[in-house]
């Protein structure tokens, strides 16, 4: 006789119906399996119309084919709780219920928690992002003054050339009316040589018309 081949599918459907409800979570746990894969074991289960899912806020619940919303006792009804219903228990499947909403309840503290250290996060991101636009505003402000002063500085700078270029024509012009002052007064010290040169020889031919003037 051949052996039967037992699947994580029939595992699954096996624990399924034994509990009647369990978390998604706590059936991956149990089996020492990854969620993702008890995931789609139940999917399929769910396809073949073996078992149901329902979504809760923290994690997914796999109920059994027999589950019976109707079949409610009086303690279901004085506890929120979903996963009461008329079937007796006994003190493991208590023990059990109650590991798995202290489970959830964990879950949820800590989504909590996420939560607020999202808000936490989001409100600090919102007070970065206005810091960092009034910094981008003032930078931006500046940019334009420091434009309009490199603008002032380029129109002084060409006025400076300008004034530079036109000194230094006025500069070549002294200098050129500095050399033919020169040559000027070379050319007049010439001409007062020759003319002191001339009077001496004027004095010199009075003195000789003065001589012969006693002579005679």
């Amino acid at each position: 006789m051949s052996e039967q081949i037992v699947t994580g599918v029939d595992r699954l459907l096996a624990l399924v119906n034994e509990r009647a409800e369990i978390t998604l979570t706590a059936a991956a746990n149990h089996l020492q399996t990854d969620r993702t894969v008890v995931e789609e074991w139940s999917k399929t289960l769910e396809e073949a119309g073996l078992i149901s899912m329902r979504q809760a806020l923290s994690d997914r619940f796999l109920r059994s084919r027999d589950w019976d919303h109707k079949d409610v006792s009086v303690r279901a009804l004085l506890n929120p709780l979903p996963f009461f219903n008329a079937r007796p228990f006994n003190e493991a499947e208590l023990s059990e219920r109650e590991r798995r909403v202290n489970e959830s309840l964990k879950l949820l503290s800590e989504s909590m928690q996420r939560l607020e250290k999202y808000k936490t996060f989001k409100a600090e991101a919102e007070h970065l992002r206005h810091d960092v636009s009034l910094r981008e505003e003032r930078l931006t402000r500046e940019l334009r003054g420091m434009e309009k002063t490199r603008k002032l500085i380029q129109k002084e700078g060409a006025m400076a050339e300008k004034i530079a270029k036109k000194l230094s024509s006025q500069a070549t012009k002294l200098a050129e009316r500095e050399k033919a002052l020169q040559e000027k007064k070379r050319g007049l010290a010439h001409k007062e040589k020759v003319l002191n040169s001339f009077r001496k020889h004027l004095n010199r031919r009075e003195k000789r018309l003065e001589t012969h003037k006693h002579k005679a």
